[in-house]
């Protein structure tokens, strides 16, 4: 038998009776004192766990809140890290929409000098013609090429001949019907 009691046949073992005989002759206010000392510490347990509980509780007031500030940041960086990457995508494009745009005009500059250019190899070949023609001309009728009487410096244009009536003169003679405006692009 584990707590002492019973299990011979006299109705128990020796030293559950003498347990039993020295129960009896407590006297009651004994009892009484331990019940209530009892009673009073069961109390003062029974305080200091709802103390424990209520700080627990306010711990998890506490870690209930922090987790809910941590959930709205990792919300806004989420946000954030949207926008970024809208702005990247956004920026790329218009990146390779100004390349796209800057290739154009790339191009068109080069076609243009290309244009440019050939005009000026014209106009140069054209002057060399002229200037054979004139070589020719002045040779066949014994003329000095720049003109009756002149200096080989250039001459000066007179106040009744502007430079630009000559030019056209000059021109016209050749039958290239040029102006000055027209070397320009």
């Amino acid at each position: 038998d584990l707590y002492g009691f019973g299990g011979a046949s006299d109705g128990g073992s020796p030293p559950a009776r003498s347990i039993l005989r020295d129960e009896g002759h407590r006297p009651q206010g004994t009892v009484q004192q331990q019940i209530s000392t009892l009673i009073a510490a069961l109390n003062s347990v029974q305080e200091q766990t709802l103390m424990k509980f209520g700080e627990v509780d306010q711990a998890m007031n506490i870690l209930h809140a922090n987790c809910a500030a941590m959930q709205q940041n990792m919300q806004a960086v989420d946000k954030i890290s949207q926008d970024l990457r809208k702005e990247v995508a956004d920026f790329g494009e218009k990146s390779a929409s100004e390349m796209d745009h800057l290739k154009e005009l790339r191009k068109v500059e080069a076609e243009r000098l290309h244009r440019t250019e050939v005009q000026i190899a014209t106009l140069q070949k054209n002057m060399q013609s002229a200037s054979n023609k004139i070589a020719a001309l002045s040779s066949s009728r014994g003329v000095s090429p720049l003109g009756r009487g002149a200096s080989p410096q250039r001459r000066a244009a007179t106040p009744s001949q502007p430079a630009e009536e000559k030019a056209s003169r000059f021109w016209a003679l050749f039958g290239l019907g040029f102006k000055s405006s027209v070397l320009w692009v």
